[in-house]
């Protein structure tokens, strides 16, 4: 049994100015590619998802269980994925990808996780669709994170490089990393992207053994309205993403 800290440092994901880099979980090999994916065709693939009809088609499955068990953070395969393949992962494929990786089925048709992915003090025995219905719901958070990501890149070309590292994301809260570019006095921001219904708070920085230091961000909230007069979401296809005018004020919060 590992921590998810452990794990997700051991496995860490990062994409900075015009590079992925990821550990390959079959060999430990790193790999750095080219990130060549526009926010142009992540949008053209938002579209393709077809996210609703697939999460209805296995009933909108919820168990209390798998709700509340801890498990290696579904954002994790969704970074991975995207870096294998340099392309949006469609909810089918990081359900199925995520539970052949880290899962193993049982003689009865239930699955249980492989030991060395165990996080947990118990190995749940859970059915899969509920496992899907979990991701399912998580999921367009990350391709509206993944959209902010590629909205920021092109905003700030020449001003700002853009991050994200998956121990900031998954252990500290900090979706995003924005450097300005500045000889004398660069800036840090963390930036931390949720729906305003979700939390109150959208960061707390929590004490751990980590070996990278994210306390010392500029934290900024980037709230997604879903609907009312602070509405500032977009839909594409089943996915909903920021508008414009939520990159300009940060472009201007962050470099005035």
């Amino acid at each position: 049994m590992s921590s998810t800290e452990s794990f997700i440092e051991d496995n860490q994901i990062v994409i900075s100015k015009n590079a992925i880099s990821f550990k390959n979980l079959r060999n430990g090999g790193k790999i750095e590619k080219l990130f060549t994916l526009t926010l142009q065709d992540a949008r053209e693939q938002f579209k393709k998802t077809n996210f609703q009809k697939k999460y209805e088609e296995i009933g909108k499955a919820k168990s209390t269980e798998v709700e509340d068990y801890k498990m290696i953070p579904f954002a994790y395969m969704y970074y991975y994925m995207l870096a294998k393949n340099l392309r949006v992962p469609m909810p089918d494929e990081l359900a199925e990808e995520y539970i052949n990786t880290f899962c193993v089925k049982n003689a009865d048709g239930t699955y249980k996780f492989k030991d060395k992915y165990l996080i947990s003090t118990t190995n749940l025995i859970f059915n899969k669709n509920d496992l899907m219905g979990r991701i399912f719901r998580a999921y367009n958070s990350y391709n509206r994170e993944l959209d902010l990501l590629l909205q920021l890149r092109e905003k700030f070309k020449g001003k700002a490089v853009i991050k994200y590292d998956s121990v900031a994301d998954l252990c500290c809260g900090v979706d995003l990393i924005v450097t300005t570019y500045n000889k004398t006095k660069p800036k840090e921001y963390g930036l931390a992207s949720y729906v305003s219904t979700s939390r109150s708070s959208s960061y707390k920085y929590r004490k751990n053994t980590l070996r990278h230091d994210y306390s010392k961000l500029n934290m900024i909230d980037v709230i997604a309205h879903m609907g009312g007069p602070e509405k500032n979401i977009i839909q594409c296809g089943d996915v909903f993403t920021y508008e414009s005018k939520v990159i300009d004020k940060l472009y201007k919060e962050i470099l005035d």
